[in-house]
């Protein structure tokens, strides 16, 4: 068994699988499906998602306070959009979605059971196999197993294709979780026996080319934060806005008709730092000796340390997730700030245990790599 560095650094270099089944996948079909979708997720504004086989990245959201419920990729199968959702939050989703569906279905005036043509139809997909080919390799593996005609060497970001693999129908999308080339192949559970079987076929065969091994997920937690991607439920959750989120850019202004999400006193940044890592709950304070911090708001309200760093202003922010990225060589951090303290470069302290040393750090652009 490898280590999480040893693991980590062969997806930098070469190519690992995870397991990632314990995400749910959701299929929408109806002819109002995009529509419908159009009501509850973020998506750029002006997407209709009207190319096929392709995704957007989008966020859920709930009804009232425009915060969110789940971030994903949203992916247009043609006769279907196709979508996965994080085990622990997928039940109260889905419950979210038929609620949805049938608030929107009677504002077009269309009964749930009378229209089949105009009906939405939400299918949650339990049981399947999903399975992340992640690495600047990947794509040449991938390869190997596909016919000619599949040509998965000229997908784009985010191209989504059904694809025989050996004998074995996979839905397979390009992109992932880790900063690096990668492949997402979802094994449908249409039976258990038969499927079971499949799935571990699918993984026999990638793990016989040379350049792949299995990876487990503590790598992949290093892995997306060296790239600087959040998790849902540790970086972003139903408290959060999509402006403080930094999902901000594709508001549509509809979504939040109050304003209350249009101006945010909070961002997500990333953050480098000495010292330990700075993990989840960590307080941020700004370098009040720094000339970047100098002229901020809050550099004047200070308090005496219990440290030899004297004199601190109030905290400024905390770090929702962090660790020492092994391919990057540094510690990397996620977490929210003062609007005042955001730019990257504005230096920081950061306190890795409550009421210890204060660490010098700064806020860097994402990704780290």
């Amino acid at each position: 068994r490898n280590s999480i560095v040893q693991e980590h650094l062969h997806v930098r270099t070469e190519c690992g699988i995870f397991d990632v089944s314990h995400l749910t996948p959701i299929r929408i079909e109806g002819t109002q499906r995009i529509p419908f979708l159009q009501k509850c997720m973020l998506l750029p504004q002006g997407e209709v998602l009207s190319e096929l086989m392709t995704g957007v990245p989008t966020v859920m959201l709930n009804s009232s306070e425009s915060c969110i419920l789940e971030s994903c990729t949203l992916y247009n199968l043609g006769d279907a959009l196709y979508f996965l959702l994080h085990a622990g939050y997928a039940e109260r989703n889905v419950k979210h979605l038929q609620s949805i569906k049938l608030q929107f279905l009677n504002s077009i005036n269309v009964e749930n059971n009378e229209d089949n043509d105009q009906k939405i139809d939400i299918k949650v997909l339990h049981g399947s196999t999903v399975l992340d080919l992640q690495g600047p390799k990947s794509s040449n593996v991938l390869s190997n197993f596909c016919n000619e005609k599949t040509n998965i060497n000229d997908w784009s970001l985010r191209s989504a294709r059904i694809v025989d693999l050996d004998g074995i129908s996979c839905l397979i999308t390009r992109g992932g979780y880790s900063g690096e080339d990668g492949f997402q192949i979802m094994i449908k559970n249409d039976n258990i026996k038969h499927h079971k079987l499949s799935s571990e076929k699918v993984s026999e065969l990638l793990l016989s080319h040379p350049f792949v091994q299995m990876t487990g997920l503590g790598c992949r937690e290093t892995l997306r934060l060296e790239a600087g991607l959040p998790l849902y439920g540790i970086d972003i959750d139903e408290k959060t806005s999509p402006m403080e989120a930094g999902f901000g850019g594709a508001l549509l202004s509809e979504l939040s008709p109050s304003g209350k999400n249009n101006v945010c006193e909070r961002v997500r940044v990333g953050i480098v730092s000495e010292g330990p890592p700075a993990r989840r709950g960590a307080l941020l304070f700004p370098d009040t000796t720094a000339t970047a911090t100098k002229n901020l708001p809050g550099s004047n309200n200070s308090t005496t340390s219990k440290n030899d760093d004297a004199k601190v202003a109030a905290s400024i922010g905390k770090v929702s997730s962090g660790t020492y990225g092994p391919y990057v060589k540094h510690n990397v951090a996620l977490g929210y700030v003062s609007k005042y303290f955001a730019d990257p470069g504005t230096c920081l302290k950061v306190q890795v245990r409550k009421g210890g040393k204060l660490y010098p750090a700064f806020v860097k652009s994402l990704p780290f790599l």
